[in-house]
């Protein structure tokens, strides 16, 4: 699939477990909120 170019690729990979946001284990109990930023550039060329 080719995402048109108003659209951003986030990940790539074969399936979700290769392009997951988040991975390992979180001993405890509470509330988690994850802390997450992100910085887009365009493409040159």
């Amino acid at each position: 699939m080719q995402p048109a170019l108003e659209h951003i690729s986030l990940a790539w990979g074969r399936d979700f477990s290769d392009v997951s946001p988040l991975r390992g284990v979180i001993l405890g109990g509470g509330t988690h909120d994850p802390d997450v930023r992100v910085t887009v550039m365009p493409v040159s060329g």
